[in-house]
């Protein structure tokens, strides 16, 4: 379903989700900005993270 589809699904508790998803040109721009902010904070003890960072509570 998923090679010939252009939305993406999720399985999750039990149903199938449909989800999110950006634009080439979207992904260009948030990788530029993503490079760019970690020029400007090179120097700090700040980290950056791209969008696909899953956060599991412990």
């Amino acid at each position: 379903m998923e090679e010939t589809n252009p939305e993406r699904h999720e399985y999750r508790n039990g149903e199938v989700i449909t989800m999110s998803g950006g634009s080439e040109s979207h992904s260009a721009i948030a990788s530029n900005f993503l490079i760019y902010l970690g020029f400007l904070l090179r120097e700090t003890d700040f980290r950056l993270y791209n969008s696909d960072l899953l956060f599991l509570d412990s």
